[in-house]
């Protein structure tokens, strides 16, 4: 996760592609370990402006990012809660696809699901 400093969310991305490519070239020199993954989830923000970006290995062993469209949360309006919904659907969506296997998260490019309301979750967790 990268917080936004001085409220300029571009430059928060571009310091996170850096430090990404910056990793994976590390982690190419020790190729043995395994240590770099096919891809890598970031999520940046400043707590109204969301973002999530994916980083992954193309074919030609080049480092490719996707960056989402924003999910802005306005604080005490009517459509907060669903905002917030669509961020903890984005994260949870995020920890399924970091605890899959490698060979799974290198399989066709998938599309978000749509996320069960907070108050589903919420009922099956009590259960």
């Amino acid at each position: 996760m990268t917080e936004v400093k001085d409220e300029d969310i571009f430059k928060s991305i571009a310091q996170l592609k850096s430090a990404l490519s910056n990793y994976k070239h590390k982690a190419s020199e020790m190729e043995e370990k395994r240590v770099f993954t096919s891809k890598t989830f970031s999520i940046i923000t400043d707590a109204k402006e969301w973002y999530f970006m994916e980083c992954s290995l193309n074919d030609q062993d080049k480092l490719a990012f996707k960056l989402s469209k924003s999910v802005t949360v306005v604080y005490d309006s009517k459509n907060m809660g669903e905002n917030i919904e669509r961020i903890l659907g984005h994260i949870a969506w995020l920890l399924e696809e970091v605890q899959k296997p490698d060979s799974d998260s290198q399989s066709e490019e998938r599309v978000i699901k749509k996320h069960k309301s907070l108050s589903n979750l919420t009922r099956k967790s009590n259960k």
